[in-house]
């Protein structure tokens, strides 16, 4: 089959969509190779229940979207090691907005930027407002500091509270480090896929919580750490600078 391009004056933006579209479908392709090769189907019916119940969806509500029986996934989601064909997998990723290498974990090892992309993105500075917007009101999040002469870098779960980032460790921590100083906070994210992305980066005075009034407001809605243990401590970074830079198509650069 022949398809033919017809570009006119003005049409260089939807030339480089088609091309990005392209290349994104290719990419697909290769991740279902990489998904049938690299990935440990028994932990598919752990993301599957994680990735519903945080969707607020019933076994009944996902198997509806999915066109699938209520059985079939309540037995994906209970069975330890079990396969599934690459359609009913894909109507899956399609329902809980997602995709089919995520559910199967497949990306878990692989550093982001592992694709090869073209090109055609352009980086542009954020101010204030959309840095703040794209952080959120809660996500993970790395500390920045030194600790002795040495950089270091710590992810952590973190809240926005009354404009300061927040986080919780405890007092043995290496992150107690940053008590007193001026510290970096960084988030991010990158689409491989697509090659785009951002970059927020918080600086400012690290300090512990101590008012009981704030510790009661923070800890209505406190920042949930994945790693177990006790982390008693709540620490926040009062931003005196923010700065943040978007990668993508269409960027003005500046």
């Amino acid at each position: 089959m022949i398809v033919h391009s017809y570009v006119t004056p003005g049409s260089e933006i939807a030339a480089a969509g088609v091309a990005a579209y392209s290349g994104a479908v290719t990419r697909a392709a290769r991740h279902t190779k990489e998904i049938a090769m690299t990935t440990d189907p028994g932990d598919l019916g752990r993301r599957l229940r994680a990735r519903r119940e945080a969707s607020h969806l019933s076994i009944s509500e996902l198997a509806s979207k999915a066109r699938i029986d209520p059985g079939f996934l309540r037995y994906l989601e209970d069975q330890a090691a079990v396969g599934v064909d690459p359609a009913t997998l894909f109507r899956l990723a399609e329902a809980l907005d997602t995709s089919a290498q995520i559910l199967l974990g497949g990306g878990v090892d692989r550093p982001p930027g592992h694709d090869q992309v073209q090109p055609t993105s352009h980086l542009a500075s954020l101010d204030t407002d959309e840095c703040r917007r794209l952080v959120g009101r809660r996500g993970i999040g790395r500390v920045i500091f030194t600790e002795g002469a040495r950089p270091v870098a710590l992810p952590v779960n973190y809240v926005i509270y009354r404009e300061d980032v927040v986080f919780r460790t405890s007092s043995g921590s290496s992150l107690t480090a940053v008590i007193g100083h001026i510290t970096g906070f960084q988030v991010d994210r990158v689409d491989d896929d697509l090659g785009q992305g951002w970059s927020v980066l918080f600086s400012g005075e690290a300090s512990v919580i101590t008012d009981p009034i704030e510790l009661e407001d923070v800890g209505a809605f406190p920042p949930q750490p994945w790693a177990d243990g006790d982390r008693n401590l709540y620490i926040r970074i009062a931003p005196s600078e923010i700065s943040g830079r978007r990668l993508g198509p269409g960027m003005n650069p500046r």
